[in-house]
């Protein structure tokens, strides 16, 4: 589902509906909802935020096309917090770099 809601999210983005919305309801639906998502749930989600009808084979290509990175954060960041540096920067080592294809940060509460 995450290629899904990267291709939502790219749609979006092209007919310039509100990303940070919906980035919000998609953190929600995916941390804190039970059950797992449908694609049909987040072409809804994006639907409600500005878009128009979810084409996803031309989303699809768009992410082909382009560079696209997955970022999983552990809280929704507050409104004033600025994401874009950060995403910025996550987004300028994925590129630079693109043998890079995932890394994880390992925390003492994951380890045993």
């Amino acid at each position: 589902m995450s290629l899904v809601a990267l291709a939502v999210h790219a749609a979006l983005l092209a007919d310039g509906g509100d990303l940070n919305c919906y980035r919000r309801r998609m953190f929600t639906a995916w941390h804190e909802e039970p059950g797992r998502l449908s694609p049909a749930d987040i072409d809804g989600f994006g639907r409600a935020h500005g878009l128009g009808d979810v084409d996803r084979p031309a989303a699809f290509a768009v992410l082909a096309a382009g560079q696209a990175t997955f970022v999983q954060l552990d809280a929704v960041p507050a409104a004033d917090r600025g994401r874009r540096p950060l995403l910025e920067r996550v987004r300028q080592v994925t590129v630079t770099q693109p043998a890079l294809r995932e890394w994880q940060r390992v925390t003492p509460a994951e380890c045993s």
